[in-house]
């Protein structure tokens, strides 16, 4: 079976969808939040860590349909 753009679209316009998004969105805030704490600012490897965690939230919520699939944007 091959998931269609529309069914892409359909799943984040879901109730389910709509909560993943939410969740990611505030996991995304929570790490960042940490990534600010004082007691990790010198925590250089910590600090990179949090910050790809976060990027890769970004990536999965920003993907378009055609990159998902392995096609060009």
């Amino acid at each position: 079976m091959r998931l269609t753009e529309e069914d892409y679209k359909a799943w984040w316009a879901s109730p389910v969808g709509v909560e993943v998004r939410q969740m990611l969105k505030d996991r995304k805030q929570l790490i960042c939040s940490k990534a600010l704490d004082g007691s990790i600012i010198d925590n250089h490897t910590q600090l990179a860590v949090l910050s790809g965690r976060c990027q890769e939230i970004d990536d999965l919520l920003n993907t378009s349909f055609k990159e998902m699939m392995g096609e060009k944007k």
